[in-house]
């Protein structure tokens, strides 16, 4: 939904997304709006001016040209609004990478990316180059041993505040949406659980609605590298593969990916992103894999 002008009569411009069309083509009257959701993409708050009159400061941010609905979920409210009953936060709560503060947790590689072996013979090169102990580096060959490495993201205010305790629970996230292209990704996988997309969409966008499974309380006394303030919650997760690329097959491999050499094998490569959105506070987070394949 989208303004199209904000002069004179307010004009809303409304269309349903390609998930929404496809559940009204249905046709069988479950198609039923029970929520929605604001944003303000097109929005430039450093266009507000404090020098301007009393009454003019944001005269050109209510200028911004706002875009036309988009059908495209992918697309579009890229940064939610949020309501909060509590209009005395001075912070709002972040979502960080955070190197492990156990012995296995993942971190990304020098080149800002997850490693992720497909199959047995590729993790079992990695391990005889001794690079399975290089950063960021899963040997995603089983879910087992893709437990083994775990991608940790740490929730909670990044300031210093001076405050010992936890994050309040109405900003702490129990639960995030995970984004991964399901030609590649088949599951997320933890010590205690795991979960697949529930539904994909045209383009193949999975989504994996992950909770306690993957989720943990963080507390203030493990000390999180990237939280200095309160601290919310913890996701742990290891990426699993799918057949399309862990199986006989090099096609996606050859047609969209490259070669990479790691020690003194050479392999092949294949990229794509993780993207990890917070359902309380739409926060997002975006996370690169490269699969690897030995050649």
């Amino acid at each position: 939904m989208g303004f199209l002008d904000n002069s004179g009569d307010i004009i809303l411009d409304a269309v349903l997304t390609d998930v929404g069309r496809r559940a009204l083509a249905k046709g069988d009257g479950s198609f039923n709006i029970t929520h929605f959701s604001l944003g303000d993409d097109e929005i430039d708050y450093s266009l507000y001016n404090t020098d301007n009159n009393p009454g003019t400061e944001d005269i050109d941010i209510r200028k911004t040209p706002i875009l036309e609905a988009i059908t495209d979920s992918k697309t579009a409210l890229k940064y939610r609004l949020m309501t909060l009953l509590n209009t005395e936060f001075v912070y709002l709560p972040v979502v960080r990478l955070a190197k492990s503060l156990s012995t296995q947790g993942g971190d990304f590689n020098n080149n800002g990316y997850f490693v992720v072996a497909v199959n047995e013979e590729t993790s079992n090169q990695l391990v005889s180059d001794g690079a399975d102990k290089n950063p960021g580096v899963i040997l995603g060959h089983t879910t087992q041993a893709a437990t083994n490495s775990l991608i940790e993201i740490h929730q909670g205010i990044e300031t210093d505040m001076g405050d010992p305790n936890n994050l309040q629970a109405s900003l702490s996230e129990t639960s995030y949406n995970v984004f991964v292209d399901t030609k590649f990704v088949r599951s997320l996988v933890g010590q205690t659980g795991g979960a697949s997309p529930a539904t994909i969409n045209s383009d193949g966008i999975g989504k994996i609605s992950v909770g306690s499974d993957l989720i943990s309380n963080l507390s203030p006394s493990e000390k999180s590298p990237v939280i200095k303030g309160p601290p919310g919650t913890r996701l742990r997760f290891s990426v699993f593969p799918t057949l399309n690329i862990s199986g006989n097959s090099n096609f996606y491999f050859t047609q969209l990916g490259s070669t990479q050499v790691i020690s003194t094998t050479t392999y092949l490569t294949l990229d794509t992103n993780i993207k990890i959105v917070g359902r309380k506070t739409g926060y997002q987070l975006t996370i690169p894999i490269r699969f690897i394949r030995k050649q």
